[in-house]
């Protein structure tokens, strides 16, 4: 069983990876002249990309352990930068990624 990005979904219409969020209430306040992900009112992706194929043993149990790791650590990331970094199962094999852009 393997998870295929975006398989099943309608397409957007969205070529750019940063997208439009939808429409607030209130304006976000100004900001420093320096871009970042999450200036000018844009949505930031958050992607996390597991191969199911090169989990060991009990899938459903590795993929769980490594959702509720990250899910954990997300209050630890910068999320005004992009940036990648490499997800490991238990047995500290890389099993895929996680992405901000």
């Amino acid at each position: 069983m393997r998870y295929v990005p975006g398989g099943g979904r309608p397409a957007t219409g969205h070529t750019s990876r940063q997208r439009p969020c939808p429409s607030e209430a209130t304006p976000a306040p100004a900001r420093e002249a320096t871009p970042s992900l999450g200036s000018q009112n844009r949505c930031v992706k958050f992607e996390l990309t597991v191969d199911l194929d090169r989990l060991t043993d009990d899938a459903a149990a590795e993929l769980g352990r490594i959702l509720r790791y990250w899910a954990g650590a997300t209050k630890n990331l910068d999320l005004t930068r992009p940036q990648e970094q490499a997800i490991y199962d238990s047995t500290y094999a890389e099993v895929g990624a996680w992405r901000i852009g």
